[in-house]
């Protein structure tokens, strides 16, 4: 996917996609360390069309993903697979909320049953039902991530801090690196 289709994409599946049309162009955070994020409005982020563009403060993202540079005029839109854009979804703060907030969507939309959860995480972010293969495999990786975050909390580092302490909150957060997997996926990121 081109970089303003892959962002806004997955702020669609975790249903954060404000469709306001028009205004003024949303602005960024910059860190110390150049990181570039757009800022979260009462509705979610907006399409990247409305976030604010600036040679020198470009969102992360779209730079790790081949958004045209601004400098000289851009004739060709480049296309690369490079290490930088597998880091970012891979370890980005941004992204790893996008993936809790695709999490509680999936939860509302089907409960605790976990395999219609592995069957809803494929209809929502790849737009088809798994394969017999997939559902097998992405049904045991659930399982077996759910184990582990129950006999192992204390092994996982967590932004906010805090550590599952019963069943329900180990099958949130494994269903939650699910989620996090499927968004990294080559199947998610490629469209044949």
């Amino acid at each position: 996917m081109e970089a303003e289709v892959l962002r806004d994409t997955i702020l669609s599946i975790a249903g954060q996609l404000d469709l306001t049309p028009h205004g003024e162009p949303d602005p960024v955070d910059v860190r110390a360390d150049g990181l570039v994020t757009s800022k979260r409005g009462a509705n979610g982020w907006r399409r990247s069309i409305y976030v604010l563009h600036r040679r020198s403060n470009m969102p992360t993202i779209l730079v790790n993903f081949d958004h045209p540079q601004m400098i000289p005029n851009c004739i060709e839109r480049s296309d690369s697979t490079v290490s930088p854009q597998a880091l970012h979804l891979m370890n980005n703060w941004m992204i790893r909320q996008l993936a809790d907030c695709f999490t509680e969507r999936i939860k509302s939309e089907v409960g605790a049953d976990s395999c219609r959860q592995v069957e809803r995480v494929y209809q929502v972010a790849l737009s088809r039902m798994p394969t017999d293969e997939e559902m097998d495999l992405t049904h045991q990786t659930l399982i077996a991530l759910k184990q582990e975050w129950k006999n192992n909390p204390n092994q996982h580092i967590q932004p906010e801090g805090d550590q599952p302490a019963n069943e329900d909150e180990a099958a949130t957060k494994a269903l939650s690196n699910i989620c996090h997997i499927m968004l990294n996926s080559a199947t998610f990121l490629y469209i044949d």
